[in-house]
């Protein structure tokens, strides 16, 4: 989106992790909602930038085309999501 910092040293390294058929299988996993510390996702401590999650669910037929909120949470600095 237009006005948000974009870091080129993610642009590339993150292409297509937003498309629906990304091969993720070699992602790590980490258990959300979760405070991202040393405990539960030690590989993240360090890192001071964007972070990928990917998460998949169900919409049942008869909500899909009403409409709905997603909630996030706590978000630090800013978030882009995609559905």
């Amino acid at each position: 989106p237009e006005g948000l910092f974009t870091d080129p040293g993610v642009a590339t390294s993150a292409k297509g992790f937003e498309a629906g058929n990304f091969n993720d299988a070699a992602w790590k996993t980490v258990s959300l909602p979760n405070t991202l510390d040393a405990t539960n996702a030690p590989e993240l401590v360090s890192i001071d930038g964007g972070v990928w999650f990917r998460r998949t669910f169900d919409l049942p037929a008869d909500i899909a085309l009403k409409n709905v909120t997603l909630h996030l949470g706590a978000i630090d600095d800013t978030d882009i999501t995609y559905i």
